[in-house]
C-alpha cells in the first residue's frame, strides 16, 4: 500500500492535531485539580519544587502520544480497508 505525499502529511497533521488536544485537555483537567500553589511553583528538580505540575505535564504527554499513535493506526487501516473495496 502506497501512500502520496499528500496522503502522509494529512495522516500526520491529523494525528499530531488530535495528540495535541488530548494533551491539551489532560493538562486542564489534571491543573484544575491542583492548588493554586502547586500551580504557582516553578519545576526545579533541584530545589525539589514543581514536582506536581512537571508529572502533570509528563502524564499529559504521554497520553496525547497515545492519542497520536492510536489515531495514526485508525486512519492506516481506514485506508487499507477502503481500498481494499
Amino acid at each position: 500500500m502506497k501512500y502520496s505525499k499528500r496522503q502522509k502529511l494529512s495522516l500526520l497533521a491529523i494525528s499530531a492535531a488530535v495528540g495535541a488536544i488530548f494533551y491539551a485537555a489532560s493538562y486542564c483537567a489534571k491543573e484544575a485539580s491542583m492548588t493554586k500553589w502547586q500551580r504557582e511553583q516553578p519545576i526545579n528538580i533541584d530545589n525539589g519544587t514543581g514536582s506536581t505540575k512537571f508529572k502533570a505535564h509528563i502524564d499529559s504527554i504521554v497520553l496525547g502520544g497515545l492519542a497520536f499513535c492510536i489515531c495514526a493506526i485508525a486512519l492506516a487501516a481506514r485506508k487499507k480497508f477502503k481500498d481494499k473495496k
